[in-house]
C-alpha cells in the first residue's frame, strides 16, 4: 500500500530535513541541512550517515572564484623581522556584494595556505583578519583593510576590489607577528605535491582561489610562484570523501 502524500517518513539520510511521501509514495527531503562550523578555512559536508564533517582542505572550486593569474611570494628566514608574504590574485570574473560581505562590520576574512603531498591537501597556514577596524569600505564590492603597525598577524595590507568585469585580490603582510608555517624540510618550504592552494574565505561563505603547481623558488626560507592555472579540479570529491573517510577511521580507532 502506497503511503499518502504528505505522510511523515524518512530517507535514511541525517542530511535531510521534515521527509514526507510524495504522490507517487516516495520519500523526499524538504529541505538540506546547511553545514558551517564557522571556520573559514574548513571545508564543511553533510555525510548520510555521521552528519555534518569538516575538514581542513580547500574549498572545491565549484565552490569558489577562481582564475589563472597571480603570483605568491613567501619568505620566511632565521630572523623573524623580515619574513614576509605577498599574494596577488586577479580573476576575470565579477563578484558579488553577498559574496565579499560587510567587514567593516561583521565578516571575518582568512587567507588559507593547502599544501599537498601525494595529491592530498591540507591546511599548512593561515592569516586571519577580523571585521571591524582597520577595514575601509569603498562600495559593495571594494573594501580595503590597513594596518601600517601589522599588529594583527602581521598583515599590513589585504585589498578587495571587485569591479563589473573583474576582481583583484593583493595582500601584503610581514614581521614578528606573521604567522608562518615553517618549511617541510630543509630544502623545501612547501610538498608541493601536486599543488600549492592559496583561497581567501570569509564567513559569509565568500572564496576566492587560486594553486600554484610550477614554483619559480622553493627552498628552506622561501616560495615563490606565478600562476597559470586554477586550483584543483579532477578529483576533488574524492579528496573530499577521503577526508571523510579518514575522520570515521580516526573516530573508531579513538572508540
Amino acid at each position: 500500500m502506497v503511503a499518502a502524500a504528505g505522510t511523515a517518513c524518512t530517507d535514511g539520510s541525517v542530511c535531510t530535513l521534515n521527509d514526507t511521501c510524495d504522490e507517487a509514495g516516495r520519500c523526499v527531503a524538504e529541505s538540506a541541512i546547511a553545514c558551517d562550523d564557522g571556520d573559514p578555512c574548513t571545508t564543511d559536508v553533510c555525510d548520510a550517515l555521521s552528519g555534518c564533517q569538516s575538514a581542513a582542505i580547500p574549498a572545491p572550486i565549484s565552490q569558489c572564484d577562481h582564475d589563472h593569474h597571480g603570483m605568491l611570494d613567501l619568505r620566511d628566514p632565521p630572523t623573524d623581522p623580515k619574513a614576509k608574504l605577498q599574494w596577488k590574485m586577479e580573476s576575470r570574473r565579477a563578484t558579488t556584494a553577498e559574496a565579499v560581505g560587510n567587514p567593516t562590520v561583521d565578516t571575518a576574512y582568512a587567507v588559507c595556505i593547502y599544501d599537498e603531498v601525494a595529491n592530498v591537501a591540507t591546511l599548512a597556514g593561515r592569516l586571519d583578519i577580523p571585521a571591524g577596524a582597520n577595514w575601509q569600505a569603498i562600495n559593495a564590492t571594494r573594501f580595503q583593510y590597513k594596518d601600517p603597525t601589522r599588529s594583527v598577524n602581521g598583515i599590513e595590507r589585504l585589498r578587495i576590489d571587485g569591479k563589473r568585469k573583474k576582481t583583484k585580490l593583493q595582500l601584503e603582510a610581514g614581521g614578528v607577528a606573521l604567522p608562518l608555517p615553517g618549511p617541510v624540510a630543509p630544502d623545501r618550504y612547501f610538498a608541493a605535491d601536486d599543488v600549492v592552494t592559496v583561497q581567501l574565505r570569509n564567513t559569509v561563505g565568500g572564496c576566492w582561489s587560486i594553486g600554484f603547481r610550477t614554483p619559480l623558488q622553493n627552498t628552506g626560507d622561501r616560495f615563490k610562484a606565478k600562476v597559470e592555472v586554477a586550483p584543483y579540479g579532477r578529483g576533488e570529491s574524492a579528496r573530499i570523501s577521503g577526508a571523510i573517510h579518514g575522520m570515521r577511521t580516526l573516530r573508531a580507532a579513538r572508540a
